[in-house]
């Protein structure tokens, strides 16, 4: 056993490449296409937009992950030098970002071998720097292994790996699907939140991670007449396609392979799956998927959305009392927020 250094040190000082700083700032900055203009009038369709608008982050939020973004990419500097090159893929660069989602980010490193030695210095620096409190994990038997840790000035979880270009590819596909398909981004917000809420969003214990769920929303909705459609009505159908699936067979169509075999916990998946089509048909509402969410009502703040992301419901109830305390708090400094309209004439890094 190899023991820790438990005191934090000061980062030695490095500044970060302004093309690499530039890059970070790109793939977060990318947006999705518009959503069509609401033709339905349902309570279903008034929440979903609500959902989509209220998670755009501001310039406030957008310039405190791109710190956190360029902090995490300095301590993977530290540790392995200037040939280092970090990028972001994942939700951060796929308009996809929820008040807690991770920073994904891996680090191009040409002509390494095997990832395990340069994440072991990156683990190493990270306990230098960072310490217990940070969470330090080094994940070295998953299919890519990575070192994952709290940015602890920003509390947002890092998950560094090593020249996995999948991920980008991945995150590429995912830009494609919503530019295609813009209705898919408020449905997929929902479900990313009901799966986190239920334990059932990791990729690697088997659940429904964010690209997969990502293809299975486009497969579905791509089979669906969505012109002037009710997003309440697309997400039922988004239900009704996988609900009753007793394995999930799923081709990706950009790449043409195979990857509905990597949730293995599919059982568990569509249990919750029929659970939220039977209750959405008898309710009508966002809460029926969304615990927490104001039943027959919309969610007020993008506060109030943080505390239902960061709910478990396996292991407490919400505490509705929260959500109304960040949302009176909140009416102080979140007024432009409110509602949250903002142009969504974009700059697009393509």
């Amino acid at each position: 056993f190899k023991s820790r250094v438990m005191t934090n040190v000061l980062p030695d000082p490095v500044e970060l490449p302004r093309s690499e700083g530039g890059a970070l700032l790109s793939a977060l900055s990318w947006r999705a296409p518009n959503l069509p203009p609401a033709s339905g009038k349902s309570l279903l369709d008034r929440q979903l937009r609500r959902l989509a608008d209220l998670a755009l982050p501001n310039a406030i939020e957008l310039e405190a992950r791109h710190a956190a973004a360029c902090r995490v990419a300095g301590l993977v500097h530290r540790a392995l030098g200037s040939s280092a090159n970090t990028m972001l893929f994942g939700s951060s660069s796929t308009d996809l970002l929820l008040p807690e989602s991770d920073l994904d980010m891996t680090v191009n490193l040409p002509g390494i071998v095997s990832p395990l030695t340069p994440l072991s210095l990156i683990d190493e620096r990270a306990w230098r720097e960072l310490g217990r409190d940070a969470n330090i994990e080094f994940v070295r038997g998953a299919r890519t292994p990575i070192v994952t840790f709290v940015e602890t000035g920003s509390g947002l979880s890092a998950d560094i790996s090593v020249n996995a270009q999948s991920g980008v590819m991945t995150s590429g596909h995912a830009r494609m699907a919503l530019e295609e398909i813009p209705e898919a981004r408020p449905l997929l917000l929902a479900l990313k939140i009901a799966l986190s809420q239920v334990r059932l969003n990791k990729a690697r214990f088997g659940g429904v991670g964010s690209f997969l769920l990502i293809v299975m929303v486009a497969a579905a909705l791509r089979n669906m007449r969505r012109e002037g459609a009710d997003l309440g009505s697309l997400l039922l159908g988004v239900l009704d396609t996988y609900c009753f699936q007793l394995r999930l067979d799923l081709i990706d169509a950009a790449s043409g392979r195979e990857v509905g075999g990597a949730a293995w916990a599919w059982h568990s998946v569509r249990q919750e799956l029929l659970k939220w089509r039977n209750s959405l048909i008898s309710r009508g509402c966002l809460s029926a998927l969304v615990h927490g969410w104001p039943a027959g009502g919309l969610l007020e703040t993008y506060d109030g959305l943080r505390v239902l992301c960061k709910w478990d419901v396996l292991s407490a109830p919400l505490d509705m009392s929260a959500v109304r305390r960040e949302h009176r708090a909140s009416l102080g400094h979140d007024a432009s927020r409110h509602p949250r309209s903002r142009s969504r004439s974009r700059s697009r890094s393509r």
